[in-house]
């Protein structure tokens, strides 16, 4: 069996780390109270929030190695 990252081309990974992050909000989403709090994660500098804006926005148009390296980066964080 080929491993996931190696027949998937680079819109399925985008949308792959867009939905381990909504995954990962999900799951740390604050139970009581205002599920629009979420807590921080550990390994970020950023809010959730700004770190999916930042993948969202790096996913258009074609990726550039600097846009590759914020990606992966963030896969990194979420993964």
């Amino acid at each position: 069996m080929e491993k996931a990252g190696s027949i998937m081309n680079a819109e399925d990974k985008k949308k792959l780390l867009q939905i381990t992050m909504m995954r990962w909000a999900d799951n740390n989403s604050v139970q009581r109270g205002n599920r629009n709090e979420l807590p921080k994660h550990p390994n970020s500098d950023n809010e959730w929030k700004d770190d999916l804006t930042l993948v969202l926005k790096n996913s258009r148009n074609p990726l550039t190695k600097n846009k590759k390296s914020v990606l992966n980066k963030i896969w990194n964080i979420y993964k």
